[in-house]
């Protein structure tokens, strides 16, 4: 047999599949194609019950993905809206230490001051406020001004003078307290009005900034 017919044989031979296995070979040979045979049978059938089985798999994680954007959508909402109720809770509850303090002047005195720079035992911080009215800011009948309630602020600490804080329910007479600070310029003595120190943090940042320091 020529070259040509070789060639054009083995072309045939190669495109002959398993099913078209021919009668007249022998029998060995025949048992192995069909063995060969069904084992690759099985091997592809192995091959779809795990592609299947990956489809499926695939098909679960994108549902439990699904589910799990669905679930942190809802966190996220549910972080918003706390957030929203957090702001408002804090922003109600900073109205109300406004409120709270509104009446409220804290008096900071000279530690020098003979009057007021030393602190004693047993004291009356109403009476000490009352007496700094008149002969300090020089407010007139400084007795008669209502005062339910004066205290100390912060620990005692030998050798100086604590704040004192004091309450004004009369509107007016606070007003005239605050409009005579201006005569402590020449002094060391500082009264200031009560406020959260929330408030009291941003206008110190407000006038930093404002400085430009």
């Amino acid at each position: 047999m020529g070259k040509p017919e070789q060639i054009a044989d083995k072309k045939q031979a190669d495109t002959t599949t398993l099913e078209e296995i021919p009668d007249d070979i022998p029998e060995s040979l025949w048992i192995l194609l069909h063995t060969i045979k069904e084992d690759i049978k099985g091997e592809i059938k192995a091959l779809d019950s795990k592609v299947s089985a990956l489809i499926r798999l695939n098909e679960e994680l994108k549902e439990n993905v699904t589910s799990l954007e669905q679930r942190v959508e809802l966190l996220e909402d549910r972080l918003i809206r706390t957030d929203t109720l957090n702001r408002r809770l804090q922003s109600r509850i900073l109205d109300l230490e406004t409120r709270s303090m509104r009446n409220n002047i804290i008096f900071s005195f000279d530690p020098k001051s003979s009057d007021f720079g030393t602190e004693a035992e047993g004291e009356n911080c109403v009476s000490i406020i009352k007496h700094f009215l008149g002969s300090v800011l020089s407010i007139p009948h400084a007795n008669d001004v209502y005062i339910p309630v004066a205290h100390r602020l912060g620990i005692r600490r030998t050798g100086t003078s604590r704040q004192i804080i004091a309450t004004f329910p009369v509107a007016d007479e606070l007003h005239m307290v605050l409009r005579h600070s201006n005569r402590l310029r020449e002094t060391k003595h500082y009264i200031n009005r009560q406020v959260p120190a929330e408030i009291r943090d941003r206008n110190q940042y407000a006038e930093t900034a404002k400085s430009g320091q």
